[in-house]
């Protein structure tokens, strides 16, 4: 299925749901605005999602309030703060949807922390639980230290760092930083400096 290229795939899945929506030319760009945008997301995530097949896998309206939720979440996680509790019970809420699903607890003056629980349902594969899965596992887990905002200013995505000193999502981030800074500099500031 031919769909936009997403960004950064290979980061845990709910990076990369949250990743769904760039920016391209100063403007937001939402990759997933339509049913044909989801389903082309989750067919590249399929095998990470554990899904045999994504035909008929989710409604849009519960990835966008996901995602919402994630993107929130993932904020205050980058500047080291607490998660909004409404974003905690809304991913929660997508995870209960398996029989068997990890929650996340994030208790006042405290680290998160994962607790798993379970309902007497039979097991039926579902992707919206699977990316709240990914969540709670990166963010009750110790890779919660490593998620990071790129901080090129003009970008909004996501990533989980690889190396503790990255700060940018990707080379091109990083690039474009570097050439608005040079631009930035006075003419001549160099020449100024040598003896």
């Amino acid at each position: 299925m031919a769909g936009p290229d997403f960004p950064l795939r290979g980061g845990p899945p709910a990076v990369d749901l949250v990743n769904t929506t760039i920016v391209e030319r100063g403007r937001p760009r939402d990759l997933l605005a339509t049913e044909d945008g989801l389903a082309a997301w989750l067919e590249l995530e399929q095998e990470r999602l554990g899904l045999d097949s994504t035909r008929g896998k989710g409604r849009l309206d519960d990835f966008h309030a996901l995602r919402a939720a994630l993107r929130k979440t993932f904020d205050a996680v980058a500047s080291a703060e607490r998660a909004p509790a409404p974003a905690v019970t809304t991913i929660n809420q997508a995870s209960a949807r398996d029989p068997a699903y990890p929650e996340l607890e994030w208790p006042k003056e405290e680290a998160a922390r994962i607790r798993r629980r379970s309902v007497g349902r039979t097991p039926s594969p579902d992707a919206l639980a699977a990316v709240a899965r990914s969540a709670i596992e990166l963010l009750g887990g110790p890779d919660r230290a490593r998620l990071r905002h790129c901080a090129n200013p003009a970008c909004i995505l996501f990533f989980v760092a690889d190396n503790p000193r990255r700060i940018f999502c990707s080379n091109i981030c990083a690039n474009r930083v570097r050439v608005a800074r040079h631009k930035r500099r006075p003419a001549g500031g160099l020449a100024r400096s040598l003896p």
